[in-house]
This record gives structure tokens, sequence and C-alpha cells, in this order.
């Protein structure tokens, strides 16, 4: 499923090179950044077309197919789940169940299956903006980058457990 080289293009590509700058370590790849994205999208429920309009709309960056290759268990799990969690269109379970993982294995249905995978980029596209807003957005230091990651990890954290994160940075 996960074989070829995956090309962002447009403010995703510049978002991807920021949130993968060495410099930074908040994430070691641009593939780190694409996955976590893909979740953070299903999370927040954002999706986002190829980014064709914007001032960075002639930037591009890959993650090339050797490195996906090596993450091709994750990808692939983060993919069937939110083919199975996404309610984008009025599916039953078995439906849902069908496109996580029967879609991409019968040689009939290959346009479902490329449908489903716009749609998993289009949650990694949406999670990625989320991702650069919440960290690198509104951030000029390392510092500001460091703490807006936090920040938004508490946030996160907060709305699951609502009095876990507080508790935690008490006895810290």
């Amino acid at each position: 499923m996960f074989t070829d080289d995956i090309n962002l293009h447009g403010k995703h590509a510049q978002y991807v090179k920021e949130l993968a700058n060495t410099e930074l370590k908040l994430f070691n790849r641009n593939l780190d950044v694409f996955m976590n994205a893909a979740i953070i999208g299903l999370i927040y429920n954002v999706r986002e077309e190829r980014d064709k309009d914007s001032q960075y709309k002639d930037i591009q960056t890959n993650i090339l197919a050797a490195a996906i290759n090596k993450e091709r268990a994750n990808l692939d799990y983060i993919f069937r789940l939110i083919m199975i969690l996404d309610d984008s269109a009025d599916l039953s379970l078995e439906d849902k169940i069908n496109r996580a993982f029967r879609d991409d294995s019968n040689s009939d249905v290959s346009d479902r299956h490329e449908k489903n995978l716009e749609l998993f980029k289009s949650y990694a596209l949406g999670g990625i903006t989320i991702l650069y807003d919440k960290i690198i957005g509104n951030g000029i230091t390392l510092e500001d980058f460091m703490k807006n990651a936090f920040e938004f990890m508490k946030s996160r954290n907060e709305e699951i457990e609502p009095d876990t994160a507080d508790h935690l940075i008490d006895t810290l």
C-alpha cells in the first residue's frame, strides 16, 4: 500500500520542513510529521487538499520510499485506524471494515482504495496545518516552539483526562 514516495506541495511541504527542522528537534523526519499529522487530522476532524494557491505553492518536499518502507507497518496501522474511525461518509461498520482491510487487497476495488488513500492524505494535510499552527505559527525562538509544543500536548491531554496534566506538572 505505501510503496512509493509521498510528495508534499505548497504550504504543507513548507510546514513539514519547518516541523522536521533538525535544529528544533520536534520531529526527526518528514515521515514522523506525516504519520502524527494523520492522527491529529482525524482527532480534530480537519481535512485539507493539496495547496495550490498560497505563497508556498512552488515548494515541494518528499518522504522517500526507503523511509516509508521502514515504517510501513505503522503507516498501515494508522491508515486502517483512520478508515475505521472516519465518519465523513455515512458508512456502516461493515463498510468501514471493508474500507480498512479489503479495499486495498482486491484488484477490482482499486478506485475505492485510491479514494481511501486520498482521504488518509487529506487528514494528514489537515494535521500538518494544525501541528504547524499550534507549534510553529506564533513562535519566534526555539523556546517558544518548545513551549507551544508542550502547551499543545498538555491541552490535548487535558481533553482526554482533565486532571492528569496539572497533577503531573505539580509533581515535578
